[in-house]
């Protein structure tokens, strides 16, 4: 029952959130996805609702969009139209002038402009056409969320500051699409061949080391790059793939499973890779047996192909030394150890994260002191962070009795590691003063220099993450305005969780500013001036309580297989505020009420700028109530706007709209924000044929914090 109450709530706060005339375009794919500093770069986008882009925005500096270009959909051509089509293309693929008389009747035939100047497209628009002409299509296979296309030309400065960024497309309404990664890089850049046009046939585009591959995998397709190595050379391929795309909702399983593959002259393969440990992207590192001409071949491992099968590839020579992640921000305050520093495995005080290895199959093992009832918190770091280790943590008392383990531990699903349970983590209280083994090995006993890890020794913290989902909002200005938070909640910490605006400083939290004890997801409100220039404002929250603050991590939600939903984490929060709209308040500004069981409450809500139509109902109701609250029966919950001239003066006076609402006894320890909307109805004036349409129209009130304490 909480799930499909969760997802009522989900679903009627994405219908209010639904402020601009469309939905906000979605990028499912960036090809290629990064240049080469001091590059231009034409990138083709899949992706929907693209019809409406005509601008972009990436964060850093140093990249600027030149254009932003939405692809109509092609549409089908046959008969006269298709042979003219094609006997231009031959034309102009032997290099000859553009003397193809067109037909005189071109009746019937379909309109688009890559049909207009088939001599004149790009290489991007040329790759668009041929595959949409050449590749047969298979519904079974297609996929909407990724048909739509757009080609954007960015121009990276020499000097733009090299590594990974977020790209997205921005909508005429304001609204910004979700974002994907876009790399800057040094060194040269090597594209697959665009799809060529019969009989050509797709080449074998020769790099040097070092370099950067890009390319996708359509269906059944194999991409394969030269390069010239000699004996004993060490070169390393690492794929990042799924990285890009880490949980596709309509695709099983959810993710490019990348394969590398290395074949010699005599195509023979001699070297292979279709993971990194846990990591479906794989890295491979090559010993050339000899001097020679070789080939590496990029595929999925199952076969499949699909546009968002996007990869990027960097070659280097040299083995791969992964680097060793920092400790979680949420516990940086910890005192950090080396555990070689220890004597003979023994923790002398705690708090403490220790740094460690397994570097035998039976794992390593510490002691602790610990007082009878003394309470510690013993907790893994290693598969959350990208680190190859799944754990299994045990305790023992100093007889070797085992008091108490864990295999894997129930998280929330952020992050791009789909197994993000397999950290261990006790909250273990000792039976007796003694000295306790704590024993952390690989599930598999799996070991060797890869199998770093964190150990984080401690009591008891009411710390927590907070993400906010999407990771761009588009704001009607002056009203409020959802916006959804996600809470993790570490050690047991179930307390109120506070939000504020770290800045800009022209948008603010109205209504309830917590997330509520207990509460793993809500919804608060937000407002910000409306600007004409509609600047993208870079949106930075807190989250905070008396003991610890951090910052809110913005994310979008991203399906898998067709099953779980996880966040994925973005880097930046981009804001815009796309129109100035009519804003309600409440009356004496009752954001906090305590509503224990039998208690009454009426609260007023009265129009504070914009307007409304004359002479139309309104009415004030929740958007969705908890079972613990019951709604009151109110006659000035509805109430009629009225036109009223005055001095030669008209204008539309709105009511003071009533809503009372009752705790029952099951109120008592409970808390919730609750949402609320004041809803009318609007009469279009008749059309040609006297026909009028009837619009429900609703505008939100700040959230409210209910508690039963």
């Amino acid at each position: 029952m909480n799930f499909f109450r969760n997802i009522r709530s989900i679903l009627a706060a994405l219908l209010l959130s639904c402020s601009s005339a469309w939905a906000a375009p979605h990028i499912g794919f960036l090809m290629p996805s990064g240049a080469q500093q001091g590059t231009t770069v034409d990138i083709i986008i899949g992706g929907q609702g693209f019809w409406q882009c005509r601008e972009a925005f990436i964060s850093g500096k140093g990249i600027t969009v030149e254009s932003v270009e939405f692809v109509p959909g092609l549409p089908n051509v046959s008969g006269s139209q298709s042979r003219y089509i094609h006997q231009v293309l031959r034309s102009y693929h032997a290099k000859k002038p553009n003397n193809i008389v067109k037909p005189e009747n071109t009746e019937g035939w379909r309109k688009h402009a890559y049909y207009d100047k088939l001599y004149d497209l790009t290489d991007c628009q040329r790759d668009i056409l041929y595959r949409f002409l050449l590749v047969p299509r298979n519904s079974l296979q297609a996929s909407p969320a990724i048909s739509g296309r757009a080609i954007v030309r960015l121009k990276i400065a020499a000097d733009a500051p090299p590594g990974e960024r977020e790209f997205r497309l921005i909508a005429r309404d304001g609204s910004l699409s979700n974002p994907l990664k876009f790399f800057v890089g040094t060194v040269p850049e090597v594209r697959e061949d665009f799809f060529p046009y019969p009989p050509a046939a797709k080449g074998t585009p020769e790099f040097p080391v070092p370099s950067t591959l890009n390319g996708q995998i359509t269906p059944g397709e194999t991409d394969s790059f030269k390069f010239k190595a000699a004996k004993g050379d060490v070169i390393t391929f690492q794929l990042l793939g799924r990285y890009f795309n880490p949980f596709i909702g309509d695709g099983v399983p959810g993710h490019f499973q990348a394969m590398l593959e290395v074949f010699n002259d005599r195509n023979k393969c001699i070297a292979m890779a279709d993971d990194y440990f846990f990591d479906p992207d794989p890295v491979l590192t090559f010993t050339a047996p000899e001097d020679g001409v070789y080939t590496l071949k990029i595929r999925d491992a199952l076969y499949r192909g699909r546009e968002d099968f996007v990869y990027r590839v960097n070659v280097f020579r040299g083995e791969y030394t992964p680097p060793m992640p920092a400790v979680p921000t949420v516990y940086k305050d910890l005192p950090l150890l080396e555990a070689n520093k220890l004597d003979k495995g023994a923790i002398t005080s705690y708090p403490v994260i220790l740094r460690d290895c397994i570097s035998t199959p039976a794992g390593n093992r510490y002691t602790l002191q610990l007082k009878k009832n003394e309470e510690v918190v013993l907790e893994v770091f290693a598969r959350r962070l990208g680190l190859a280790p799944d754990t299994v943590l045990q305790v023992f008392n100093s007889q070797g009795k085992q008091l108490t383990f864990n295999d894997d531990t129930p998280r929330l699903k952020a992050g791009k590691v789909l197994h993000n349970t397999a950290d261990s983590q006790l909250i273990f209280q000792a039976p007796a003063d003694d000295t306790y083994t704590i024993a952390v090995a690989d599930t598999a006993q799996a070991c060797g220099k890869e199998y770093n890890y964190y150990l984080r020794i401690d009591r008891k913290r009411a710390r927590f993450n907070v993400y906010s989902v999407p990771s761009s909002l588009a704001l009607s200005g002056s009203s409020a305005n959802i916006i959804t938070l996600v809470a993790e909640r570490f050690d047991q910490f179930d307390g109120d969780i506070r939000i504020r605006v770290k800045k800009p400083a022209n948008i603010k939290i109205i209504g309830s500013d917590r997330i509520p004890a207990g509460c793993e997801r809500t919804q608060l409100t937000i407002t910000a001036a409306f600007d004409k220039k509609r600047p993208i404002y870079e949106l930075e929250l807190e989250a905070f309580t008396d003991q610890y603050s951090t910052r809110v991590i913005p994310g979008n939600e991203a399906m898998q297989a067709f099953a779980y939903t996880h966040i994925n984490s973005a880097e930046t929060f981009p804001v815009r505020v796309i129109r100035n709209d009519r804003a309600m308040q409440w009356v004496k500004n009752p954001y906090l009420i305590e509503l224990a069981g039998n208690q009454t409450v009426t609260l007023q809500a009265q129009l504070i700028s914009g307007g409304f139509p004359a002479n139309v109902d309104l009415k004030l109701e929740p958007v969705e109530l908890p079972d613990w609250i019951k709604l009151e029966k109110n006659p000035r919950s509805t109430g009629r706007t009225k036109q009223i001239k005055q001095k030669k003066r008209s204008f539309v006076s709105a009511p003071t709209l009533e809503i009372t609402l009752k705790g029952t006894p099951e109120a008592q320890g409970k808390s919730a924000n609750i949402l609320f909307k004041v809803s009318w109805v609007e009469v279009s004036k008749p059309d040609k044929n006297g026909k009028v349409r009837r619009y429900t129209r609703q505008v939100l009130m700040p959230a409210l914090y209910f508690t039963g304490r």
